[in-house]
């Protein structure tokens, strides 16, 4: 395919005359005496920021690009149809992240485009290559015998610090100890005197002899073990096992459990097998046992350096913005905190990126950004979150809304930060999630998050007060300083919670007015974990046409604390239409506020169903406001063995009569179509069908080869 019909033909098609290639030499001036005629430059690995930027004579930095493209904007002689600047094939090894301001998007009409050459791999990679090994003979305090004569070690900068190190692109774990990730089998700490401290067994603090190149990996969440910190130490006693941290241990404001898992990282005596790494970062040396006891001389061996690749910084207190600029087709590698960093921003697009092997999250949106369009990009095998957008604290300003995230392949994050989820909005509102397809996940998949009335009762946080007042503050009164109207459909969520617990594949707190449809939700990984979760305050949000099974997998499940569907401390959501099988638990409704329905579903319990008394979806003590009464009937339940069958016809008349729920609800073989082959569809003479249930259409989930792309922003209003 030749440029023209990849422009043409491609989503990166922009409205516009055709485009002329820039066949010019000289520096800035000289591209910008050209610019009628500007529409493409040219980036390639052995190019030169010399070189006029065309096909022939490529620039050698994206940089270099955009300043080409600041002097034809100057010039004022700006091709009404853009600019797309082509990055050729190859690996770009980048110094400092590039950084694009205001002046350097589009036009609605003409958009700045950075592209990968068509059918060439361009990667910007932001790591460091460690060299200069050398096996140490000697002995080292406090090494594992089995490490003695395998021990290498390489020098690096004094003071540089990482998590993460990559042999021939393979992950090689941080020494620790306790060794694994089974956080079930390490030792408890307990609270310390203050919110930095805690208190180990005695015994396991050592000669560390610069501590804060130790860190201890702990699990500080009250209640249930949802998040995991990493933590520098900063100070220890020995005589009470006390460690002192350089920051609060507990991410909330809520107290430290009484019992904290704990291991300790980057110490020597973790350097228990072959495989293992620590860092000196004081002396500058990095010291390896390597894989299968190699010669780490004839391995690439690299290390995330660069903060990121790519910036797009806009400044919303000046009223400017980057507008119309999109990124597409380009590989990024080895980022050491975000790969790509969009602040105020309107109307731009990173579509089919693929961002792999990174420290931190994928693609950040902070604050002010509108109308973003992430697309078809693949993130995957990074330490925090594939996609994260924050806007801002609690108050009337909220200017972080109206974007597309569809198409995207996200899988393996969360690698460093257990709680790094696929999608996460943080105060997000007005927003498609769409076609997604998200795997393999230590926590969740989907996460839309608000702040509870909790935090507004107690002032908690740094919501904007000035804007809020005083309060009394209700769930209703809140929600006016909280965006909603997210929408969640059509995604593929699978394998996830494979270490966490208490959350859910598609996770929504305290926000309002969200519609979470047509979306496979399947095979959470632990006992305490739920399909779609909706918790504290959700108010507002309907839940319809889903198909959620094994959530939790049956398989290490007793069905005593997970289900398909939790909704938590809430009210006045819908339950409609969904299929919710091959679970022991199927819905629960857990401190009600009343005013929920639950019709037309269909719950086909597991082998050992747990068929405990139905939650009272009525107002209970327990409640923060009232939400008013709860329908709940019109569905079938079916279980695979015939006593579970007999108590749950028992129990459909207890709660007929206790509350006048599932008056005309039925327990009936809901004719599947291949159980067996996990087919949950229903035949045609399934008499769910009778009950009102309508066939829920599978055939176009998860990433589209051509899906629309152009569409999102806000749900105008409900179905």
């Amino acid at each position: 395919m030749d440029r023209r019909t990849f422009l043409k033909d491609s989503a990166l098609t922009v409205a516009g005359p055709p485009a002329v290639s820039i066949m010019l030499a000289g520096c800035l001036q000289s591209a910008a005496s050209a610019a009628e005629a500007a529409a493409e430059f040219y980036v390639a690995p052995d190019g030169s920021d010399a070189n006029p930027g065309s096909l022939a004579k490529p620039f050698a930095t994206l940089g270099r690009a955009r300043d080409a493209i600041r002097a034809v904007k100057q010039s004022g002689r700006m091709p009404d149809g853009g600019v797309t600047v082509f990055v050729r094939g190859g690996t770009y090894v980048m110094k400092a992240p590039v950084v694009f301001e205001p002046g350097d998007g589009g036009t609605p009409e003409g958009h700045i485009s950075y592209a990968a050459f068509p059918g060439e791999t361009a990667v910007l990679d932001g790591g460091t290559r460690i060299s200069g090994w050398k096996l140490l003979t000697g002995t080292l305090p406090d090494l594992p015998p089995a490490a003695a004569g395998k021990l290498w070690m390489a020098e690096v900068s004094d003071g540089w610090r990482f998590r993460r190190l990559y042999w021939n692109g393979r992950l090689l774990p941080r020494a620790s100890v306790p060794d694994g990730d089974l956080w079930e089998e390490w030792p408890l700490a307990n609270p310390g005197a203050n919110e930095r401290q805690i208190i180990i067994p005695k015994g396991m603090i050592r000669r560390w002899p610069y501590l804060p190149d130790v860190e201890l990996n702990v699990l500080p969440t009250l209640y249930s073990y949802w998040q995991n910190r990493i933590l520098p130490v900063v100070q220890t006693d020995d005589q009470t096992g006390t460690i002192t941290f350089g920051q609060r241990v507990s991410p909330s404001d809520l107290r430290l459990p009484d019992k904290i898992p704990f291991r300790i990282e980057n110490t020597l005596d973790g350097i228990s097998q072959s495989g293992k790494w620590c860092l000196d970062s004081q002396n500058g040396r990095l010291y390896l046992w390597p894989p299968d006891d190699a010669d780490p001389s004839e391995a690439e061996i690299v290390v995330p350096a660069l903060s990121g690749a790519i910036e797009l910084r806009g400044n919303e207190g000046q009223n400017r913005f980057v507008r119309f600029l999109d990124f597409r087709d380009l590989n990024l590698t080895h980022m050491k905190d975000v790969a790509i960093l969009i602040r105020s921003a309107e109307d731009c697009a990173i579509e089919r990126c693929k961002i792999m092997n990174a420290a931190g999250d994928g693609i950040q949106v902070r604050l002010y950004a509108q109308r973003l369009r992430l697309a078809f990009n693949e993130i995957g095998r990074i330490g925090g979150t594939g996609i994260l957008m924050t806007g801002y604290p609690a108050g009337t300003h909220q200017v972080n809304r109206d974007h597309l995230i569809a198409g995207n392949h996200l899988h393996h994050c969360g690698e460093l930060n257990w709680r790094g989820a696929g999608i996460s909005l943080n105060m997000v509102g007005n927003s498609t999630i769409r076609n997604n397809l998200i795997h393999d996940m230590p926590y969740g998949g989907i996460m839309v998050i608000g702040p509870k009335l909790r935090e507004f009762q107690n002032h908690w946080g740094s919501h904007r007060w000035d804007e809020i007042g005083e309060g009394p503050f209700t769930v209703e009164n809140i929600k006016r300083f909280i965006p909603g109207y997210n929408v969640v459909e059509k995604n593929i969520i699978h394998d996830f919670h494979l270490q966490l617990d208490d959350g859910g594949g598609i996770y929504i707190h305290a926000t309002h007015h969200n519609l979470i449809r047509d979306n496979l939700v399947y095979r959470s990984a632990r006992e305490y974990s739920f399909g779609i979760y909706l918790d504290n305050n959700e108010i507002d949000t309907v839940i319809e046409n889903n198909v959620v099974y094994q959530c939790p997998d049956p398989a290490i499940s007793d069905g005593s604390i997970g289900s398909a569907i939790l909704l938590n401390a809430n009210g006045r959501n819908t339950v409609r239409n969904n299929i919710l099988a091959d679970g022991h638990r199927l819905f629960f409704f857990n401190k009600s506020c009343g005013g929920q329905t639950m019709t037309h579903n269909v719950l086909l319990y597991g082998e050992r169903p747990q068929l405990k008394p139905k939650p009272d979806p009525a107002l209970t003590p327990q409640a923060e406001f009232n939400a008013g009464a709860s329908v709940m009937d019109d569905n079938l339940f079916w279980a695979v063995d015939d006593s579970a069958r007999a108590k749950l016809t028992s129990l459909l008349a207890v709660w007929r009569a206790r509350g006048g729920w599932d008056r005309d609800s039925i327990v009936a073989d809901p004719l599947l179509a291949d159980p067996e082959k996990l087919d949950f569809s229903l035949k045609p003479d399934s008499p769910a069908y009778k009950l009102g249930f309508k066939p829920i259409d599978l055939s176009d989930l998860g990433p589209r080869p051509r899906h629309d792309t152009q569409g999102g922003g806000a749900m105008k209003r409900r179905p």
